[in-house]
C-alpha cells in the first residue's frame, strides 16, 4: 500500500499472556467509475483484506467498522488491545475500542437504525 488515511501503532496481548506489535491501518481511498477500495491492515492479527464499495465514504465506514467488530472481538476471552506505551501509574492502558468505534460496533435494530430516535429530519 502507498500510504495510509488513519494508522495506529498498538499491542495485541492473548489470553496466555503473549503479546506482539500490532497496527490498525485504513490505506488511501481509491474512487473508480464502478467501484471504490480500501485497504484494511490488522497487523499482528492477520492479513491485509480490500474493502469494496460504491463510494470512497462508504468503505472509509465499512472498514473501519471491520476493525472495531474485528478488535472487539479478539479482546474477548481475556485478550487485550493496549497502547504501546506504559501510563504514567506503570500500567498498560487499553484501547478504548467503544470510545474510538462509536457506532460503528453496534449493529442496526429490525428498523434499520443504529440509535433508538432513527434518523432527526
Amino acid at each position: 500500500m502507498a500510504g495510509w488515511i488513519a494508522e495506529a501503532v498498538v499491542v495485541l496481548t492473548r489470553s496466555d499472556g503473549t503479546r506482539c506489535a500490532g497496527r490498525v491501518a485504513i490505506g488511501l481511498l481509491v474512487g473508480g467509475e464502478v467501484e471504490a477500495t480500501c485497504e484494511v491492515v490488522l497487523d499482528g492479527l492477520e492479513p491485509a483484506i480490500v474493502v469494496r464499495g460504491e463510494s470512497t465514504l462508504q468503505v472509509l465506514l465499512n472498514g473501519a467498522r471491520i476493525h472495531g467488530h474485528r478488535l472487539s472481538d479478539f479482546t474477548g476471552s481475556g485478550r487485550r488491545v493496549v497502547f504501546p506505551s506504559v501510563g504514567d501509574d506503570g500500567r498498560e492502558e487499553d484501547v478504548p475500542l467503544t470510545a474510538l468505534f462509536g457506532l460503528l460496533l453496534r449493529d442496526p435494530d429490525k428498523q434499520g437504525r443504529y440509535w433508538a430516535g432513527g434518523p432527526q429530519g
